[in-house]
């Protein structure tokens, strides 16, 4: 893992107050491509709170792994 992505994922998991689940945002990090990540965070961050019956970081895990097929890298 590059220092870029290490950073990257540290940024989102503190963007979604869900430190304790670096490993898993780090994860995402090197398998989906930044810009895809960073379309999901934003509709995230935007989603009014009463729209989201769980966390941020629930809904955001949720949203990234939907389409999980379309981008397999193995």
């Amino acid at each position: 893992m590059t220092p870029e992505q290490k950073q990257f994922a540290y940024k989102v998991a503190t963007a979604l107050n869900d430190l304790h689940s670096l490993a898993l945002h780090e994860s995402f990090v090197r398998r989906y491509p930044r810009e895809y990540l960073e379309e999901q965070l934003r509709k995230t961050l935007e989603r009014p709170e009463h729209e989201i019956y769980t966390s941020r970081a629930r809904y955001y895990t949720s949203i990234v792994t939907k389409n999980a097929p379309k981008f397999n890298r193995y």
